[in-house]
């Protein structure tokens, strides 16, 4: 069949609307090609709109929100647009002017779980999922069987003969009471009831089960509802639905009016680490197989970089109306042999696939006509339709939400994402830059391995001693690019490194040095070999990664980013000298490179910072002109200074350590020496201190025969008390410790006891 063929969705709308004018429509709520081509074959008889719509137990595919791509201001300006009530029914206008809902807009929280659609005709049930894959015989087909059906006898109102219903599908834990991750629900042994179409109840006796949570209702007792505003059909779900508690319940959602009721949400929803809210315009029609800018989903993803991204290796395609990708894994201990990790079919423009094809258009091999070795691919109970040798390198610059959790999976690699979409195709990575299946495990070993658990994933395998590339940089002064410039005309880079100031400390990332190159004058290329008929080509880089040493194997030249600073600082290109090139096999520079510097290797024309002054003195092997005596005299005064100074710092001060005994015993022994030692006086009797110390053994919180003696000492001092006297001060015993390592007096007050 055409439909099945690898093709981009506006060539599969080119072939229905060459059929019939309404062909494509009709497809999108119809999913029976027969009765779509044999129902259309004039072309001159129209469908009526009452034709067009979604209808009980015919698959679509439902309405998809979008991600959030202006300010929260701007997103309430368009969610809270007025209703026009010129044309409307009159009981429809009176139900938004009673709800007060002009300037409101609707909140409710994203679930993780299996988008899932419900038809019910007089007691029969059909489940989809959005991409219309029949579910109903793991959810059910009526009340007497059936996972979650046969928990429904009274869930609708009994009016009810017809409904199509929009929800979320996931799984309800029992024993911890809340819904599980996503990714949970889909067990394997789903996929083995499905495989054989058996009517099983794959949750009975476990202790979770499915959760259909409902958000909105299209189709009730033969008439359309799509057409209608989500107030209106908001209202109505709670008429026609009996909720079952942890079966079959209706989304809670709540009214906003400006940004700050949007920003207090998600603030709710980050704090308790959940997936996001969706944002919808209370006047929203539901359109199938469409997108909306009046329902927005925001996720803390698309806020500021949550996570960092994997470099995959290409090894197949699964060719449908979308395709998708195959990725995997090297398992270096099987001779590197590449295992299925994942498929990814998001996040791809026109151009992009346009550029995987056009470079691995050649070497697709067909899979029903020649397998891959062993030895070589191996991808699970998954098949591709086409397989390619990782040899012929394609990387792609994979994203995703979370790790898959589950006990059994279907992919070789034993493990995959979820919520994946591709980011960019990277040219300028390698095969033996990518994450391999050994470094993927310690990854998901640095995670709970609980399957209920969310497993973010948070790699970079550019710094892997630091848990975010984000957490290096988020704090580091970035220094504006300086002025334009034609000094690197005619120059071709690689820029294969980030780059640290030597005098200043700035941090430039990658991509700042590629706009600095380009600012002046140079051209910026991903990998040498894709400009290797331009000359000369300039490689960027600090350390010898192992794609630096394969390029070095391949004659270019590795220069540091310093050449690059400092011809922009001179406003003339540096000679090149030992300094500037990391590495080379080019045995004519290196002569030449070393005639530019001196027999101490210290360059004649280029100039000396600060801290490359300080380490070459720091290199000097000078002997020292000092005795071991001066040493040991030097080391006697500053002892002596240091013993001044700590003797003056409890000065003519005497504490009294409150003592009660038991818990406090081996706190006051430390007190103790600890006043000694600073030059302070311990005294027995209260009357004569400065300072009465109680000990703090449990924060703030002193044992009772502890605070009895403090009340004791100070009952002491107030019989004792004469005019003109001054009487001790009771302090936390923190006083101390602050007054040691501020190296003065602390503020008694600050520490003052009160009971």
């Amino acid at each position: 069949m055409i439909l099945k063929e690898s093709m981009l969705s506006f060539f599969e709308r080119s072939f229905f609307v060459a059929w019939h004018p309404d062909a494509y429509n009709l497809f999108k709520v119809c999913d029976d090609l027969r009765k779509i081509f044999w129902l259309l074959c004039d072309p001159t008889k129209r469908l009526g709109s009452n034709q067009l719509c979604v209808q009980p137990m015919y698959r679509f595919i439902p309405q998809s929100s979008k991600k959030l791509e202006i300010s929260y201001a701007e997103l309430c300006k368009r969610m809270t647009v007025p209703m026009a009530k010129g044309n409307k029914d009159d009981k429809l206008v009176q139900m938004y002017e009673g709800q007060r809902l002009q300037g409101k807009y609707l909140i409710e929280e994203k679930i993780d779980g299996d988008r899932m659609l419900m038809h019910m005709v007089d007691g029969n049930f059909m489940w989809h999922t959005r991409r219309r894959r029949d579910y109903t015989l793991v959810y059910g087909e009526n009340i007497h069987l059936g996972s979650l059906t046969k928990h429904l006898k009274n869930v609708f109102h009994e009016n009810v003969r017809s409904i199509i219903l929009d929800g979320e599908m996931v799984a309800w834990s029992k024993d911890r009471e809340l819904i599980l991750p996503f990714g949970t629900l889909r067990s394997a042994a789903i996929q083995e009831a499905l495989k054989q179409f058996e009517v099983v109840d794959v949750y009975e006796g476990n202790n979770s089960w499915p959760l259909f949570i409902v958000f909105d209702i299209l189709h009730l007792n033969g008439q359309d509802l799509s057409n209608l505003p989500l107030f209106y059909r908001k209202h109505l779900l709670t008429k026609v639905i009996n909720e079952v508690p942890h079966r079959f319940e209706c989304l809670q959602w709540v009214k906003a009016s400006n940004p700050e009721d949007l920003k207090a949400n998600m603030q709710r929803i980050v704090s308790e680490s959940n997936e996001g809210i969706m944002v919808k315009s209370l006047l929203l029609k539901y359109r199938v197989y469409s997108r909306d800018n009046t329902w927005i989903k925001v996720k803390p993803e698309y806020l500021e970089n949550f996570g960092e991204n994997l470099d995959l290796v290409v090894i197949g395609k699964i060719g449908r109306i979308k395709t998708s990708y195959i990725c995997g894994l090297k398992d270096v201990d099987e001779d590197g042999c590449y295992k299925l990790f994942c498929r990814v079919a998001n996040g791809f423009l026109t151009a992009i696939y346009r550029q995987i094809e056009s470079k691995l258009c050649n070497f697709w091999v067909d899979f029903s006509l020649r397998k891959p070795g062993p030895h070589l691919l191996r991808f699970g109970t998954v098949k591709p339709d086409f397989w390619i040798d990782p040899a012929n390198l394609i990387v792609l610059e994979i994203k995703a939400r979370s790790i898959e959790a589950t006990a059994e999976t279907p992919y070789a690699a034993g493990s995959t994402l979820h919520n994946l979409w591709c980011r960019a195709v990277r040219e300028d990575k390698s095969y033996d830059e990518c994450v391999t299946l050994q470094e993927y495990r310690d990854i998901k070993s640095r995670y709970s391995v609980d399957i209920y658990k969310r497993q973010d994933v948070n790699i970079s395998r550019k710094r892997q001693v630091e848990n975010s590339i984000y957490v290096k940089y988020d704090k580091l002064v970035k220094r504006a690019c300086v002025s334009e410039s034609t000094l690197f005309s005619n120059l071709h880079f690689v820029v294969a490194t980030d780059y640290r100031h030597p005098e200043s400390g700035v941090w430039y990332l990658n991509e700042e040095m590629v706009a600095i190159i380009t600012r002046n004058g140079g051209t910026v290329h991903f990998h040498p070999k894709l400009a290797v008929f331009l000359n000369p080509i300039l490689v960027l880089g600090l350390a010898l990664t192992p794609r630096l040493r394969r390029w070095v194997s391949e004659g270019f030249d590795v220069i540091s980013p310093r050449w690059v600073m400092m011809s922009i600082e001179h406003g003339k290109l540096e000679r090149l000298e030992p300094q500037f090139v990391v590495a080379s096999r080019d045995n004519t520079l290196q002569k030449l490179l070393a005639h530019r510097v001196d027999e101490f290797g210290d360059s004649y024309t280029t100039s000396c910072g600060h801290n490359q002054f300080a380490g070459y003195l720091m290199g000097l092997n000078i002997p020292s002109g000092l005795q071991d005596t001066s040493h040991k005299l030097c080391a006697a005064q500053f002892l002596s200074e240091e013993k001044l100074l700590r003797s003056e710092l409890f000065h003519n001060l005497s504490f009294y350590v409150v003592n009660a005994g038991g818990a406090c015993r081996a706190r006051n022994a430390q007190l103790v020496r600890k006043i000694e030692r600073y030059g302070g006086s311990i005294v027995d009797d209260v009357v004569h201190s400065t300072y009465i110390v109680v000990p703090n053994i449990s924060k703030g919180i002193a044992p009772e025969e502890v605070m009895d003696e403090v009340k004791r000492a100070s009952a002491k001092l107030g019989a004792n008390y004469e005019e003109g006297t001054k009487t001790a001060k009771t302090v936390w015993d923190r006083f101390v410790d602050v007054t040691v390592a501020m190296g003065e007096l602390a503020d008694s007050d600050t520490f003052k006891v009160r009971w």
